[in-house]
């Protein structure tokens, strides 16, 4: 009800979303992905048959559902015997993520491998049942396994031929390499990630090992003073010009090259090589260097 069309898939056990329960009906977002596992000897089933149990479970399915899939397990009591959620649950929430993860592309298709797989440990644990689900167009599938009989109009996955058994097995690694391949995307995007970082620290790291190259000890006056204590009329700076350059990062006055200048006054300067100097900040962070005898060299 609070996350609609974003509700996670979800594994309910007897669930009473899908029974005439008293009270306002609960609200089931039409794409929610949904395994319900109801038990044969719950007594909330009632004395209704197996087949109509499980029909008026997928009434309470929205129209048009494309991610539901209903398991009937006939031993399996109000609350869950541990060997059969051994057997189920944590299948059904893979499968559910699965479903869940493709469920946004134009070619998802149900898990038929991990439903029938699911039906398989049960059988070969002892327990009977049938299972019905949605395919891609929103249309009931069912199956069967143990002993359980299945209405004479629903198909068994059981009885399958050869060539069906084998495009399901085809099936499983198309979505098996569709995971890999998304996974794969991921670390090639946290590697790319990862390059751009370690570049721009490099970058960084050469402009401060330049700067700390290119640091000289100015006279007393100059070191102590700041771009505004140092303020004076920008002069017309020469390429080639050895100058003084306030950096903030060093709080303090570096020596370096005049590299490029730009007929409005911008300049370009070594410790800040393919960077425009406005001429505003030309002003209040370049300045002449002190006559010779007042560096130190």
């Amino acid at each position: 009800r609070t996350l609609g069309t974003n509700s996670p898939p979800a594994v309910v056990i007897n669930g009473g979303c899908a029974m005439s329960m008293p009270g306002p009906p609960v609200v089931w977002p039409a794409n929610a992905v949904t395994f319900l596992i109801l038990g044969g000897k719950d007594y909330f089933r009632g004395g209704v048959p197996a087949n109509e149990y499980m029909a008026n479970a997928q009434k309470r399915v929205p129209p048009g559902n494309r991610t539901t899939a209903i398991f009937y397990v006939r031993e399996m009591e109000h609350m869950p015997q541990s060997n059969l959620l051994q057997v189920v649950l944590a299948p059904a929430i893979l499968a559910a993520i699965y479903w869940k993860a493709s469920s946004s592309r134009s070619t998802s298709s149900p898990p038929t491998w991990e439903l029938k797989k699911i039906s398989e440990d049960l059988e070969a644990a002892g327990f009977n049942g049938q299972f019905s689900y949605t395919d891609s167009g929103g249309v009931w599938k069912a199956g069967a396994f143990g002993k359980e009989a299945l209405s004479p109009t629903k198909r068994n996955l059981g009885q399958q031929t050869e060539s069906e058994k084998a495009a399901m097995v085809e099936e499983e690694k198309a979505r098996s390499l569709r995971i890999g391949i998304e996974a794969k995307k991921k670390e090639l995007q946290q590697l790319e990630e990862q390059l751009a970082e370690c570049e721009a620290r490099a970058r960084r790291l050469r402009e401060t090992a330049r700067a700390e190259k290119a640091a000289i000890s100015f006279g007393p006056a100059m070191r102590a003073a700041t771009p505004q204590q140092a303020a004076q009329q920008p002069g017309a700076y020469r390429k080639d010009q050895r100058v003084g350059y306030w950096s903030v990062t060093q709080h303090g006055w570096l020596e370096c090259d005049v590299i490029a200048v730009r007929h409005d006054g911008a300049i370009q300067i070594s410790v800040k090589p393919d960077f425009w100097i406005t001429p505003d900040e030309v002003a209040k962070r370049i300045r002449q260097l002190p006559p010779p005898q007042g560096a130190v060299k």
